[in-house]
């Protein structure tokens, strides 16, 4: 039988040792049970915990996708047991972009390669290896017309290990995605600097900007997901109307959410936005073209 907090009152937590108040522990917050439960028991608090976890999931995601910058000012508000934390937010929803693209990202065998008419040809590492050192051969001037293609190519820098990632599309695509989400994790404090500037006259502190950004990034994930989804509908013209609609949804939802979390009028807002992404897009092509340097020397 459950004991009242009168009777709980003066005897020690079992898992801090210190004295007990009232049902729940004041220096750990463990609550008050008996070890000795009856599997009803169990039973019961399984389920009150399910659905503590699916109210707190819904309350998140309907606020995160459909009032975005909602979630933001509730935790700068201080109103944060009823949602996800936004670190596990971001973690949850980059997680299942990056599984989505890694799955339904299209065929692992080929690459698709571009000319210069604009078509695209898909061909196998091996294939894509020969028409470079055709390129090589084709490419006209003196100082490499008649030489070997080997010598040629011996000439780029880490010619051998780019040539072994094109062989290997598989393998290229395997630390592609083990280095991508390290760098986009490193993008999210950049983007909340950027946006701590933008409102500089503000005076916030910068974990709110930290706190917006997590939120914001969680929801790229989620719209970048659902939109690549809805990419593979066929016919191929529906399914790529689809996506980009709903990718084009992204953009607006950013100045919802500052607007929201920061109290901007739509002409502010959208102004600073522009700003911000402009700059975070320039550092974002640094940052990958960094991870594909990488992914050439590690390789």
């Amino acid at each position: 039988m459950e004991q009242t907090p009168e009777e709980l009152t003066g005897t020690p937590c079992l898992n801090c040792g210190d004295e007990l108040t009232g049902n729940f522990c004041a220096n750990c917050g463990q609550q008050v049970r008996d070890v000795n439960i009856s599997v009803k028991s169990l039973a019961v608090e399984f389920t009150e915990s399910l659905f503590s976890l699916e109210f707190g999931f819904w309350q998140t995601f309907k606020r995160l996708v459909f009032l975005p910058g909602t979630l933001t000012a509730e935790y700068v508000a201080g109103r944060r047991k009823k949602y996800s934390s936004p670190i596990r937010l971001y973690l949850g929803t980059s997680l299942l972009f990056f599984f989505a693209i890694g799955f339904f990202g299209g065929d692992k065998s080929f690459i698709q390669v571009g000319d210069d008419d604009g078509n695209v040809t898909a061909m196998t590492g091996d294939e894509a290896m020969a028409a470079l050192r055709e390129g090589f051969a084709d490419t006209p001037g003196d100082s490499m017309a008649g030489a070997p293609m080997d010598s040629l190519l011996a000439d780029i820098p880490a010619n051998e290990k780019i040539g072994d990632l094109l062989r290997d599309p598989d393998r290229a695509k395997q630390r592609l995605f083990s280095y991508l989400p390290r760098a986009m994790f490193l993008m999210v404090p950049i983007s909340a600097l950027l946006f701590r500037l933008a409102y500089v006259r503000h005076k916030r502190p910068y974990l709110h900007y930290l706190v917006f950004s997590l939120h914001l990034h969680a929801l790229f994930y989620f719209t970048a997901t659902v939109s690549g989804l809805l990419g593979l509908i066929r016919p191929e013209a529906v399914g790529d109307s689809l996506a980009l609609i709903v990718l084009v949804t992204f953009p607006i939802n950013t100045v919802r959410a500052q607007r929201r979390a920061f109290g901007d009028s739509w002409w502010k807002a959208l102004l600073k936005a522009g700003l911000v992404w402009h700059v975070y897009g320039f550092i974002l092509t640094l940052v990958i073209f960094s991870v594909l340097v990488l992914m050439v020397v590690t390789a």
